[in-house]
């Protein structure tokens, strides 16, 4: 095992910044680096060169120290004004796509730490500078490099099959969804059953009930009494339901609680009070995944089983509450009443429906309470209900455990990629 000399970048390259307006660019002919993935083009040209950029901002900003990408580029290209190329000074001695593969690999390691501020969070070009870099002879670097880009396309390949297939699971789920609350998934249950869908069982007289109970909670000063909604229009109808179905608004059957936030001096970060939640963001599939702001004088508080959706942008991602929060203005609490709605069966309405809101603002888009009580909702018995709601979790059981399988595929294939580059920067050159 040969030991390869570390030396400064500043000793083997020439750092300078990028001088093109990423807004203001002009298109045109020359690639146009950027911070992210994607290379626009531009009609001027700053490099004619091969080089690294390195990004000089954060990926995410916020006050966290990220870096998502760091860029190979060749010939003449232009580079953002946030975007530092690090240009090796004699090919001979060094070749920028092995600078490239070790910087992009050992990123989080040597360049990410090198970030500084609390909520603009950059990196300057003195530092960059000072950053040591490993370095075999040319012919090693080469074999590195040929060694990495020879798998690389295959590589490439299998992970955009991957992607794809992930990009599908989510379809199919949605497309599950949209069939259950068409009343599509249980054609073969109504048919056997139809003494459970018609008559006493009926979703008609299933609306009866609910707004017997409704009453019976405004009387008692459980729930607030809302004025009356319109009727349903056949404009409002997207699809035809079941026999035996009917079509109901949100608001008769369900009570809706905008969040609301609490004063300032109530939030802190040591655990008192109730967990705060704000937007989407901080959610997981189901249950919120954990939290790093509480506050003890909560202003809306959600209960157990509340099911939470998103009222700001992106609107209409939904949860549901584990236990008690306290809700910012970003969320609204769907309070079920009734015994004769499951809670379940509305979660997974308003996720199929996530995508369809008609939402609302200038500056970002939003739903008001207004809009959710008048959304237009398929309501088919108790019983259908349990079925569908059923089906609907073993279905995406199934559609889980293979998405998982086709992610542990792609954890597999790039940890692959990344023992190339691991076994070649660690000097276990032997057989390069």
């Amino acid at each position: 095992m040969i030991e390869w000399k570390k030396i400064k970048i500043d000793k083997l390259c020439n750092v300078m910044k990028g001088i093109t307006g990423l807004a203001k660019a002009t298109p045109g002919q020359y690639p146009l680096v950027t911070t992210g993935h994607k290379i626009k083009t531009c009609n001027e040209y700053q490099f004619n060169t091969k080089a690294v950029c390195i990004p000089l901002v954060s990926s995410t900003g916020h006050g966290k120290k990220t870096l998502s990408y760091v860029h190979y580029q060749e010939g003449k290209f232009a580079l953002g004004s946030i975007l530092a190329a690090v240009i090796p000074k004699d090919d001979k001695e060094l070749d920028a796509k092995y600078l490239h593969l070790y910087l992009s690999f050992y990123k989080d390691r040597i360049i990410v730490p090198l970030m500084r501020g609390a909520a603009n969070v950059s990196l300057s070009i003195k530092d960059i500078k000072k950053i040591d870099i490993p370095l075999p002879p040319i012919n090693i670097q080469k074999s590195i490099i040929g060694k990495y880009y020879r798998m690389k396309p295959t590589s490439d390949k299998l992970l955009k099959l991957l992607n794809y297939q992930i990009v599908f699971f989510k379809q199919l789920r949605q497309a599950i969804l949209q069939e259950a609350v068409e009343g599509k998934l249980t054609v073969d249950w109504r048919k056997k059953h139809t003494e459970l869908i018609s008559g006493e069982n009926s979703a008609e007289n299933l609306l009866k009930k609910i707004k017997i109970e409704k009453e019976q909670l405004i009387k008692e000063k459980k729930i607030k009494k809302q004025k009356s909604l319109l009727p349903i229009s056949e404009e409002e109808k997207s699809f035809k339901i079941p026999e035996g179905w009917i079509w109901i608004r949100v608001g008769e059957v369900i009570e809706i609680i905008m969040g609301q936030s609490p004063p300032g001096y109530s939030y802190n970060k040591k655990g008192v009070g109730l967990p705060f939640f704000q937007g989407k963001k901080e959610f997981g599939i189901i249950y919120p995944k954990g939290n790093s702001v509480w506050c003890h004088k909560p202003k809306r508080i959600s209960r157990k089983n509340d099911i939470l959706i998103s009222v700001r942008a992106p609107v209409g991602d939904i949860n549901l509450s584990d236990k008690e929060y306290s809700i910012g203005r970003g969320l609204s609490i769907i309070r079920n009443f009734s015994k004769n709605l499951l809670t379940w069966y509305t979660y997974f309405f308003l996720d199929a429906i996530k995508n369809q809101w008609d939402v609302k603002g200038s500056f970002f888009s939003a739903i008001t309470k207004e809009i959710i009580i008048n959304r237009i909702f398929p309501l088919p018995s108790i019983f259908e209900q349990q079925v569908i709601v059923n089906r609907i979790s073993n279905f995406m059981n199934i559609v889980d455990e293979l998405e998982k399988q086709v992610i542990e595929r792609k954890e597999q294939t790039t940890q692959l990629m990344h023992s190339v580059l691991r076994e070649a920067f660690e000097q276990k050159q032997e057989n390069i």
